[in-house]
């Protein structure tokens, strides 16, 4: 546009309508990134939470005492079966289910 006003391809007022919707479009679209931030800012943080967790399950399970670790269970855990032959299958509760899911590969 301003080559355009340079070249006397179109004149000042023109492109001033011309740069005023520009900025209106911009202006616009800041204000939907700014509201599409402030609606995933609650989800980040669970996922930042939920990654945390799950960096040091272990050592965070180990180290609770028991109303922490049934909360932990209820938390990382949709069930937890043993088997008839004694073996622990734990079912995994959402986000950690499609988390362990995504960086197994699906396994």
């Amino acid at each position: 546009m301003l080559a355009a006003h340079f070249a006397d391809a179109i004149d000042l007022p023109t492109l001033k309508r011309h740069q005023d919707r520009i900025r209106a479009g911009l202006t616009d679209i800041e204000h939907r990134l700014r509201e599409h931030d402030e609606q995933h800012v609650g989800g980040r943080a669970f996922l930042h939470d939920s990654l945390r967790l799950l960096t040091d399950a272990h050592h965070a399970y180990a180290h609770s005492d028991d109303g922490s670790r049934r909360l932990a269970n209820q938390a990382f855990y949709t069930r937890l079966e043993i088997t008839e032959d004694e073996q622990l299958c734990p079912h995994l509760a959402e986000p950690f289910a499609t988390i362990v899911r995504e960086t197994t590969g699906g396994k």
